[in-house]
């Protein structure tokens, strides 16, 4: 049964927030690359679009809705996106507390930049080895792999950084690529998703934003970024076909091996396109809508409790939160876990209600980061912390929100760590270099987009010389 009410709800959708990034590239009173934008490109993606799609042929997806609950989308659709702007709107009011974030804002030399790398990539690759895969999974290895997101994709950063720093430099280049190559290995390895390897290639775009294309004009960021845009989604569509092969059981050889393969024929899964464009989170957020409460109880502050509970061995806590994406899962007898959707999350812990805080709630989140952001953006080690979670941000909008909520702090805390210890392990090595920060351009055109961008002198670019 078509649904125009859910095509109608995720067209207005995709096309308020295509115009909220039109405007940040024209007017650029925020940055075109930000955690907010990150989010609402989940949204656009995991609802605006793949709503158009299930809202006109529900057929072949995990669950057909009998209709009320796409309607019940399309309901709840503007409800979040309201809430979500007026909690940026509450956010400006609390931006101070993202002075609990660490600042990070350590002497940019080539000493701090390589031993970070190094260190963050030692440990990556660690505990890459250490954990096991499937069925074998202990506590620990659930647990350590909740924290291990961030240190490949923030030593990707920080090695992007480097290389734009000193682009003509050929041990930049040699750091870059073997950071690259360790990175894809070790996100690919113990698992068949795709967000920690997808973070990998958000973590250069990132960086290099932030590093010099943030005070360009939108044709040159537009012609530098596009390239990068297109070999990620061409890589990632061409994984998609073959990261179920071998199951998390995946040796080291049989991974590597794949990603060879689509290295040498980056266009060789072109044909499973269709299924990377047609995400199933509106058939499962559909499914919510119409089971609860009928079907299953409602779970008040599921979500907040999952988050809290989840360092806590189940031993201990029996009865702790489940996550909804098993959830759903067990209820619609799937073989993975199902992405419930943000709004279906909101729905089966309170209703209406429910919908309406987690807008609330990210709406202020993202507006605290990106503003602490703002005021640190010179700050190549707090930058490239912040990228490293980019993939779960996205992937906020699809679920299990919780458990990507957590994936994304655990990535941010356990990359500072690592940054931290090697500022205070190695603080005479590291400062004892010359500088290779990249101070932003003055000129008139960088100079009045900050003005229109900045909120007061704090927030003004200060370039680390140390």
């Amino acid at each position: 049964m078509e649904s125009p009410s859910l095509m109608l709800s995720s067209a207005l959708v995709l096309v308020l927030i295509g115009v909220i990034f039109f405007r940040d590239m024209v007017h650029r009173q925020r940055d075109l690359l930000s955690v907010r934008n990150f989010f609402l490109l989940g949204i656009a993606f995991f609802y605006g679009w793949a709503g158009i799609v299930y809202g006109s042929s529900p057929g072949g997806f995990p669950y057909v809705s009998r209709g009320e609950g796409m309607g019940l989308i399309a309901i709840g659709l503007p409800i979040f996106m309201g809430s979500f702007f007026v909690g940026e709107l509450l956010g400006k009011r609390v931006t101070s507390l993202g002075r609990a974030i660490p600042p990070a804002n350590f002497p940019v030399t080539s000493p701090s930049l390589i031993l970070s790398i190094i260190a963050l990539m030692m440990i990556a690759v660690g505990v890459v080895i250490t954990l096991r895969g499937g069925e074998r999974m202990t506590y620990t290895d659930v647990l350590i792999l909740q924290f291990s997101g961030g240190f490949a994709a923030c030593a990707m950063g920080l090695a992007t950084y480097y290389l734009v720093s000193r682009k003509y430099n050929p041990l930049a280049w040699s750091i870059f690529g073997v950071t690259f190559v360790l990175a894809s290995v070790v996100t690919t390895f113990n698992t068949t998703g795709r967000r920690e390897w997808l973070t990998i290639f958000f973590a250069i775009a990132w960086t290099w934003y932030y590093a010099t294309l943030r005070y360009r004009s939108l044709v040159p960021v537009a012609i530098k970024l596009t390239p990068v845009v297109v070999a990620t989604l061409v890589i990632m569509i061409s994984y998609s076909a073959i990261r179920h092969d071998y199951g998390t059981d995946a040796s080291y050889n049989q991974r590597v091996s794949q990603l060879v393969d689509v290295a040498k024929n980056p266009l060789g899964g072109m044909g499973d396109a269709i299924k990377v464009f047609t995400p199933d989170t509106p058939a499962i957020t559909s499914f919510i809508f119409e089971a609860y409460p009928d079907s299953y109880e409602r779970t008040p502050l599921n979500g907040l409790a999952y988050v809290f509970a989840m360092p806590i061995p189940r031993a201990f806590w029996a009865e702790k939160p489940n996550a909804l994406g098993v959830a759903v899962q067990d209820q619609l007898d799937a073989d993975a876990t199902l992405g419930p959707g943000i709004l279906g999350h909101g729905w089966s812990e309170f209703a209406w209600v429910g919908i309406v805080y987690y807008g609330l709630f990210f709406g202020a989140f993202v507006t605290i980061i990106d503003t602490t952001l703002r005021r640190r953006a010179d700050h190549p080690f707090f930058v490239a912390v912040i990228g490293a979670g980019l993939a779960n941000v996205m992937a906020l909008a699809r679920g299990d929100t919780g458990l990507f909520f957590v994936q994304i702090i655990a990535a941010w805390i356990s990359a500072f760590a690592v940054l931290y210890f090697v500022r205070y392990t190695a603080s005479a090595l590291i400062g004892g270099f010359p500088s290779v920060a990249i101070p932003p351009p003055i000129d008139d055109e960088s100079e009045d987009a900050w003005d229109d961008y900045a909120e007061d002198d704090e927030h003004a670019p200060q370039v680390q010389v140390m």
